[in-house]
């Protein structure tokens, strides 16, 4: 998993490479792309109109394309699912694709019901006007960084994300004097007890006024996306409550902008 700049070429050819970017201009993943597709084995691509796309075609790769979304952040099923659909392909096994549908039919299921909504509505009750701490274990520590990305981008408020048993180290320690955060601890069935341990372990200790939602499925799988849709109506709950747009994010247009004319030798004004 590479999500910066300072990947090492590996010794060895022997891996396959995926890179997956909606806007197909994602900077850190074509400067990443162009180093390690020199000696990949094999390569696929995810992406949208953009330079990756053209490189991948330049490559010779295994290529699908998405688009139509509101913003990029948006595409993420059309991204997960077809992550998946080139990963069974480079791997010869239907198996990993085959169980994302099989789970995605039962989340369309369970999203038709009143549940998703009504617990939306209840965390954001809960969570207030304080800033959301969000703390995850195991398989779901991915979605907790979702749901404070999505917070940040759709809501467009200050979020958090921290992984137990770890914070349990050092995190635990800062608690005691704040009333501005409020702790959304993400559970699953398949935690460990040591792991369910350690998050009893951190509430009482931290003295965190808290919520815990736990999320079960059949696979981990079926919990990490039953997740992640409540942590993305959340967002957009929170954004309702503040009256923001959704959509717009002039920043981090903002930050590119000011990116590109760094790497240019131009300072700004």
């Amino acid at each position: 998993m590479v999500d910066g700049f300072d990947q090492d070429l590996p010794l060895s050819s022997n891996y396959a490479l995926i890179a997956v970017s909606y806007s197909g201009s994602t900077l850190e993943t074509l400067e990443q792309f162009k180093k390690l597709a020199q000696r990949a084995r094999a390569i696929a691509v995810v992406s949208g109109k953009g330079e990756l796309l053209e490189l991948a075609l330049s490559k010779g790769a295994l290529v699908e394309q998405v688009g139509g979304a509101l913003a990029p952040r948006f595409g993420f099923p059309q991204l997960l699912f077809f992550t998946f659909k080139v990963f069974s392909s480079l791997i010869g096994e239907s198996w990993p694709l085959r169980e994302l549908q099989e789970c995605s039919k039962k989340l369309s299921e369970w999203c038709t019901t009143s549940f998703p909504v009504k617990l939306t509505e209840k965390v954001a009750k809960d969570l207030g006007d304080r800033y959301a701490v969000v703390y995850a274990s195991e398989h779901l520590k991915p979605v907790g960084y979702r749901w404070k990305t999505q917070i940040n981008e759709n809501a467009k408020l200050p979020a958090f994300f921290s992984v137990l048993p770890e914070a349990n180290h050092n995190e635990v320690n800062s608690w005691k004097k704040t009333k501005e955060f409020y702790a959304l601890v993400l559970k699953g069935s398949f935690y460990t007890t040591h792991t369910n341990a350690s998050i009893f372990a951190y509430i009482q200790a931290s003295g965190l006024q808290h919520t815990q939602l736990e999320f079960k499925g059949e696979t981990r799988i079926e919990e990490m996306l039953r997740a992640t849709v409540i942590g993305d109506l959340l967002s957009i709950k929170l954004a309702e409550m503040n009256s923001v747009d959704v959509v717009a994010t002039p920043l981090i247009s903002q930050v590119k902008s000011l990116q590109q004319s760094f790497l240019k030798g131009v300072k700004p004004c």
